[in-house]
């Protein structure tokens, strides 16, 4: 068990192994566990062998600080943000560092939990292939089955993974050379959500307002979904803008071109019929609308001192997070 020799200028000690006869096998067969101090306050130390189970090992750290009446504390460098972020939440103490842990039976929170290192903001398609990792919908697709997904070559979405990995390495999994999205098991949608979002951005690249000479059916037909507070609209009660709002992708959007002596672009009070956005990245949409992550992060950073865009953002990071 690797533990630091002192924490925020308490003396840290290992004792003797206790006795879990009466304890379920799988305690010791899968993690160190030892007696021992911290300061002057009794404890009892959990080293997790292997990948952390965090509801098993929640609930056994439930047992022994039931059964011992003294607290536990979980000892391990390999935590994750969200495990540790969970662990908090159920006052569960743990030590990563000898400055990063939380011991709330000695009133010591120190949370200096660092980023992967060499982690920074996604390129937009690692960052679409991190809205299905937190949506679940490509758990356990091959590297080259993302490939044809994304429509990109076998090098770039390797080069993609690499990406996510350093975000979050339990998610790629491997078997052999093959390399896959793992099911990262005791972590929810919202953890998910937490540890990517700041890596996370805008998929617009730009936008423009659009005022037809014409009927406008055949325009929209070419690849557009509601997108922005249209979008938004249809899943709170917010109300929508008196132009409705479409996203394209920039690999789609060459058609504008086409309708050019069709529509006009305008300003913002000029009356426009439509906001067309350019997004970076193809469209996943749901339906006739684009996708719940990719809309959430299109409004996030908005300018509009609104607070009832606020409360409608809010509503539809529950929809994402439930």
């Amino acid at each position: 068990m690797d533990l630091p020799a002192s924490v925020l200028g308490f003396t840290v000690s290992q004792g003797e192994t206790p006795n879990l006869g009466s304890y379920p096998i799988f305690y010791t067969l899968h993690n160190d566990i030892s007696l021992g101090s911290i300061g002057d306050t009794e404890c009892m130390f959990v080293a997790p062998k292997g990948t952390i189970r965090l509801p098993m090992l929640v609930n056994m750290i439930g047992k022994l600080q039931a059964g011992f009446k003294m607290p536990c504390v979980i000892v391990s460098q390999s935590l994750s943000k969200y495990q540790v972020t969970r662990l908090c939440q159920e006052g569960i103490a743990w030590i990563n560092s000898e400055d990063t842990l939380f011991l709330p039976f000695l009133g010591l929170s120190f949370l200096s939990f660092s980023e992967p290192e060499g982690a920074k903001p996604l390129s937009p398609q690692a960052q679409r292939l991190a809205i299905h990792i937190i949506n679940g919908s490509w758990v356990g697709k091959s590297t080259s089955e993302v490939a044809q997904l994304l429509g990109k070559s076998l090098a770039s979405t390797s080069n993609y993974f690499k990406e996510i990995e350093l975000v979050l390495p339990q998610v790629i999994g491997s078997q052999g050379r093959k390399r896959f999205i793992a099911e990262v098991k005791d972590a929810s949608a919202a953890e998910l959500l937490e540890t990517f979002e700041p890596y996370l951005s805008s998929p617009v690249a730009s936008s423009v307002y659009l005022k037809f000479k014409d009927s406008k059916e055949d325009f929209l037909s070419q690849g557009c979904f509601y997108a922005g507070i249209t979008a938004l609209s249809m899943l709170t009660m917010l109300a929508d803008d008196h132009w409705t709002t479409y996203a394209t992708d920039e690999y789609n959007h060459a058609y504008l071109d086409e309708y050019a002596d069709r529509m006009n672009v305008v300003e913002k009070d000029d009356v426009p019929d439509i906001l067309l956005e350019i997004w970076n990245y193809d469209i996943d949409a749901d339906g006739d609308r684009v996708d719940d992550i990719s809309l959430y992060l299109s409004l996030k950073d908005n300018d509009e001192d609104d607070p009832r865009l606020d409360d409608a953002l809010e509503t539809l990071k529950k929809r994402i997070c439930s």
